[in-house]
């Protein structure tokens, strides 16, 4: 199963990422530091291991936070 994109909402610094597609082959994550880069692969990540973020995860003073995974075929979300 492939991630075609990504979406974020009151996930750490991001308050609303739109929906983010990825290349079918490679993607590079470039950014200054504290721009975001970790948190999009941190979130994938939860939903892999944990299937769910954690309190650390959502926005300071945000009730919840969602993270919307797109896959080849399937959203997961």
């Amino acid at each position: 199963m492939k991630i075609t994109a990504i979406e974020l909402r009151n996930i750490r610094g991001f308050k609303f990422l739109p929906k983010t597609e990825f290349s079918k082959r490679i993607n590079v994550f470039i950014g200054a530091n504290n721009s975001g880069k970790s948190t999009i692969l941190n979130s994938i990540f939860s939903l892999q291991r944990q299937g769910a973020l954690v309190g650390t995860d959502i926005t300071i003073g945000e009730q919840e936070g969602e993270v919307k995974l797109f896959l080849e075929g399937l959203y997961i979300g």
